[in-house]
């Protein structure tokens, strides 16, 4: 958290007032946690490749888990890091488009797009794992 106030100290020279300064904080708090995950991620590969050891789960992966059902879970654990952020800024956060937008540089049209689309992608995997469980227990019944 104190990073992310030092870069918007360090950056208050670049603050436009054209843009809220609630979002301009957003955006650098969101380009910083992506960064933060994707050296997890690279740092995870590499420890795995070197090591051959299996990490725990990360600390958004057990939020996950204890906070969804199951299949919700699995589709958000699926979804890109970008996809997740968005949604987190949407649902969670209660973010319009066009504070998404000025946050991560795009249109609010193109924001609302993609979050149509990870919604239909949500809701497509989730519908995909119910089939796949449904199927399995029908299975496992008509063998007993």
């Amino acid at each position: 958290m104190q990073e992310i106030f030092l870069k918007a100290y360090k950056s208050i020279t670049k603050y436009k007032p054209s843009v809220s300064f609630n979002a301009w904080l957003y955006k650098i708090a969101y380009h910083y946690c992506l960064n933060v995950i994707h050296r997890r991620q690279l740092s995870q590969k590499l420890g795995r490749l070197w090591k051959g050891q299996i990490f725990a789960e990360s600390a958004e992966q057990e939020y996950l888990r204890g906070t969804f059902s199951e299949p919700l879970m699995r589709a958000l654990v699926n979804l890109t890091v970008q996809d997740r952020s968005l949604l987190i800024l949407y649902a969670f956060h209660d973010k319009t488009y066009a504070e998404i937008g000025e946050i991560t540089g795009k249109s609010s049209e193109a924001i609302r797009k993609k979050i149509t689309r990870i919604r239909m992608k949500l809701k497509d995997a989730m519908n995909k794992w119910k089939e796949e469980e449904q199927w399995e227990t029908s299975l496992i019944q008509s063998k007993s």
